[in-house]
């Protein structure tokens, strides 16, 4: 009669095993164009002669467009059946406009292709997160941080050989790109091999009115249902805020320092995939031991210090260094939290509404703040935007332990 449990706890196991394995190479091959990705500003500014006001477009549009990712992650509430397609779906379709970079010269089709980028890559989260959590249980948190270390020691690697390249042949960067989503393609096929079962399930129809309006309603009575994860909400959103607001002026900032490509790569990918990498262990650890809230404080306060070490770049650029590193490491424990958060406020509730209200709270601040951040920039100065991000990752920090009593009595 044992037999059966056993029998179980062993498909489990396997079910476990396929999906880190697939988590891990999944996101190794899509690190390429996440490292080059994070240079689009600055190539843009470089290579295409892109305006403050496109780069604060830019910007803006990333988080905004994660408005439309909350409703496909959304959807899963009355179609479970389809989780793996979501991602599936998702994976491809934020990569497939980049392969056109080579015949593309203009600031606007990367603009659009990197919105498209940003709203797919997010869109497929809950489907991941739920998919995670179903097979991977307890370990989610140590899988997930694993699979995270993996990739950002692959964009460190990339870092160095497109600093060089680029360095080289700037005019390369289109094909760069070109072969980095190809890359990143091959991890929607690399997804398929997660397990999942889906149960027989038929959809209830829905007009428009109500595919619009109801992931609201749930979205503001979990919220209402959970102060603890509104807590966390507005801590979160208070210091992605901060940093969303210091976004445009930085590539301004860092182009008047006059620096290399290979120079730009060793900051924004190399130091803050090693601050990255080093941290992501003792992050999950935190997390498994304290509450999410206690962690986000630490997390807030690592950006601070980020922009706050940028500040001083002004003196002296090599606190240029010092401030990716520190990004680097607060980063680690913000991609932690921020995937996370879902799984562990939910509880043995499904994930993928609390993860969608994550995607929600990105695109609700995407909207203000890098046009504001752009404006004051343009308008005042690059160091007084990066400034105001200081105080409002202060002040998240400050939030956040205010509410931290509260928080602790959760069951989390």
């Amino acid at each position: 009669m044992f037999e059966q449990p056993v029998a179980c706890a062993l498909e489990q196991e396997k079910k476990k095993g396929i999906t880190q394995k697939a988590l891990v190479l999944s996101t190794m091959v899509q690190e390429p164009f996440v490292a080059l990705y994070a240079m689009m500003a600055i190539l843009l500014t470089k290579q295409l002669n892109a305006t403050p006001f496109e780069i604060a477009l830019l910007t803006m549009l990333k988080p905004v467009v994660s408005l439309f990712s909350f409703y496909w992650g959304s959807s899963l509430l009355k179609r479970k059946h389809h989780l793996k397609t979501n991602l599936l779906l998702a994976s491809c379709l934020s990569f497939a406009p980049f392969a056109l970079s080579p015949f593309m010269d203009h600031v606007w089709f990367f603009i659009l292709a990197g919105a498209m980028y940003a709203l797919f890559s997010r869109a497929g989260i809950p489907a991941l997160m739920e998919l995670l959590k179903i097979n991977c249980g307890e370990e989610k948190e140590e899988s997930f941080s694993r699979a995270s270390s993996y990739a950002y020691a692959v964009g460190v690697i990339c870092a160095f050989t497109f600093g060089f390249l680029l360095d080289f042949r700037p005019d390369w960067w289109t094909n760069l790109f070109c072969i980095a989503a190809a890359l990143g393609l091959t991890a929607t096929y690399i997804l398929t091999r997660i397990p999942y079962e889906a149960k027989t399930y038929v959809p209830k129809k829905i007009d428009l009115r109500d595919t619009i309006v109801h992931p609201w309603r749930v979205t503001f009575a979990l919220l209402k249902r959970r102060k603890d994860f509104l807590h966390f909400q507005v801590g979160f959103f208070l210091a992605g805020f901060g940093l969303m607001l210091a976004m445009p002026a930085i590539p301004g900032f860092l182009t008047k320092l006059n620096l290399s490509y290979t120079e730009l790569f060793i900051s924004l990918s190399v130091l803050k995939g090693l601050g990255f990498i080093a941290t992501s262990s003792h992050w999950a650890r935190l997390l498994a031991k304290r509450h999410i809230s206690f962690v986000s404080i630490a997390v807030f306060l690592g950006f601070s210090l980020f922009l706050l070490a940028l500040l001083l770049a002004s003196f002296d650029r090599n606190w240029v260094y010092a401030a990716y590193l520190f990004y680097g490491m607060a980063q680690a424990g913000s991609h932690l939290i921020w995937h996370l958060s879902g799984s562990i406020f939910s509880g043995k509730e499904p994930s993928f509404q609390y993860s969608s209200v994550n995607v929600l709270a990105v695109g609700l601040r995407g909207c203000i703040a890098p046009l504001l951040g752009g404006i004051i920039a343009q308008v005042l100065s690059d160091k007084l935007t990066i400034g105001l991000g200081v105080v409002l990752g202060l002040y998240s920090a400050y939030y956040m332990f205010s509410k931290l009593p509260k928080c602790s009595e959760s069951t989390i």
